[in-house]
């Protein structure tokens, strides 16, 4: 069974998606996201402190579909009052795709919604850490705005 039946989407859906994926080589990679990870990725939008979870899915071409989102499991450890995360993992890592994070705003109400700097192709440090995963995706999550890189 394909790992996008088992999430109950409809023939229909997958020759969509089937369709969508076709193109050339040199097309842009995107991120195609069902209703159910959209639903997931939006509990990601609090503004207490930056969460992760892990996209499942599959990828198609040139083409990723999240049919889902997890939290992952947050290590990390606090001093003075205040918790810092230092690794994130996925429980269960069979079709994970990747992680996806929120930007709470800092104190000015600013979020950083990007992986390069406005502008520029000067990447971020969202950007360098996911060069250096074993993940194809990584999404940051911003109200209801989601950036995604995918690689190729």
């Amino acid at each position: 069974m394909s790992p996008a039946l088992s999430f109950g989407m409809r023939p229909a859906a997958l020759l969509l998606l089937a369709a969508l994926s076709l193109g050339t080589a040199t097309e842009r990679p995107r991120a195609i996201f069902t209703p159910r990870a959209r639903a997931a990725l939006a509990s990601l939008d609090r503004p207490d402190r930056e969460r992760f979870m892990c996209m499942h899915g599959f990828r198609t071409g040139n083409t990723i579909v999240v049919t889902g989102a997890a939290p992952g499991k947050e290590s990390g450890l606090t001093r003075y009052g205040r918790f810092y995360l230092t690794e994130v993992s996925c429980p269960d890592s069979a079709g994970v795709m990747g992680l996806a994070h929120n930007h709470p705003a800092d104190r000015d109400g600013d979020r950083r919604c990007w992986y390069r700097f406005p502008g520029t192709d000067v990447a971020t440090s969202d950007l360098r850490s996911f060069w250096d995963s074993k993940t194809e995706l990584g999404v940051i999550v911003c109200g209801n705005k989601l950036v995604w890189e995918i690689k190729p």
